[in-house]
């Protein structure tokens, strides 16, 4: 800026020497004031630009140091990002082995469940064939039980065998609840049951409490009053044992094809009748219940085999003689 300055000055001095040869003083005053504005304005531009120039020199230099700030900042991030990703994968190192050990302790322990599942099922399946071998064993002892208690010989303990059997499971439920009412009024005791499976699930109970002789002759005294009542009432036997056996009959009827048995007295419907037959020790003794008591066709067939003092049709006896209905008790199903 000097040098320029410097250079003005003589251009102004050398332009003088020229002018006071060249022109009269009027006119060398007139040129003089002139060159002397040209000269303040550039000189005042040159000022002006030199301010500029010291102005845009002192902002980069702010700039620069403040990229430099940044910079030394964006280092020490750049550090500390270092730092914490070496942490996190020293941190991360750690998790995975860990997560390793984890996975093989559960694949040991998967071995382990399996290996217990495989103990288990086994130990199941041999529950099961003791349950199944013991259920065979008390059938099997029952069987003869009540074998004997048909026989000419009465055992000590009289055991008796019944069943139940419907064509659907919407009546099931109250069969059996009126069925165990029955037996329950005539004394007896519970002493094994059974469920069978089939086309036609069954129930078999083994009953004991009455002799199957007591059995017979009562329920046949019971069957006769009902016989009799389809033409006029009769009197005996009492009202309570023929209100147990009518509710058992309209259970039974009410299923549509279903079986009932109490020792020797069998109730059988089918889709045209409601047959009931009363049975002698010897006719127990051949009964096959678990067959019959899951084809009502057959059984009926079997009941017509018998003399007609001790086979009831009561094919028309329900519609005459309805259900009572009582509040809570299942007859109501009829």
């Amino acid at each position: 800026m000097t040098v320029l300055i410097g250079l003005a000055c003589l251009a102004v001095a050398g332009l003088e020497m020229v002018m006071a040869f060249i022109v009269g003083p009027r006119e060398r005053e007139a040129l003089r004031q002139e060159v002397k504005s040209t000269f303040e304005e550039r000189m005042r531009k040159l000022e002006a630009a030199q301010r500029k120039d010291e102005i845009f020199e002192t902002e980069q230099e702010t700039r620069l140091h403040t990229l430099e700030d940044d910079l030394g900042g964006l280092r020490l991030r750049i550090v500390q990002v270092e730092r914490d990703l070496q942490a996190r994968v020293g941190g991360l190192g750690q998790d995975l082995h860990q997560a390793i050990g984890q996975v093989n302790a559960l694949e040991d322990d998967r071995d382990r469940i399996n290996g217990l599942q495989r103990r288990l099922t086994q130990a199941f399946q041999t529950v099961d064939e003791v349950v199944a071998d013991l259920l065979r064993h008390t059938l099997a002892q029952l069987d003869q039980e009540t074998a004997e208690t048909l026989g000419e010989r009465a055992a000590d303990t009289q055991t008796i065998r019944g069943a139940i059997a419907c064509a659907t499971t919407e009546f099931q439920g109250a069969l059996v609840q009126i069925f165990e009412q029955c037996t329950r009024h005539h004394d007896l005791e519970l002493r094994f049951k059974v469920s069978m499976g089939g086309a036609r699930p069954q129930e078999v109970y083994y009953l004991t409490g009455r002799s199957p002789r007591w059995l017979r002759q009562h329920f046949a005294d019971v069957l006769q009053s009902l016989r009799s009542d389809m033409a006029s009432p009769a009197e005996d036997p009492a009202e309570d044992d023929v209100a147990a056996l009518q509710s058992l009959l309209h259970a039974v009827n009410a299923t549509g094809e279903g079986f009932a048995q109490i020792g020797p007295v069998v109730i059988v419907r089918t889709q045209d009748t409601l047959l009931c037959g009363v049975l002698t020790l010897a006719e127990c003794r051949d009964f096959d219940t678990a067959t019959l008591a899951g084809d009502p066709i057959a059984s009926a067939v079997r009941l017509r085999t018998l003399p007609p003092h001790r086979l009831f049709d009561l094919t028309e006896w329900p519609p005459r003689f309805p259900a009572e209905e009582q509040p809570g008790d299942s007859s109501s199903i009829c």
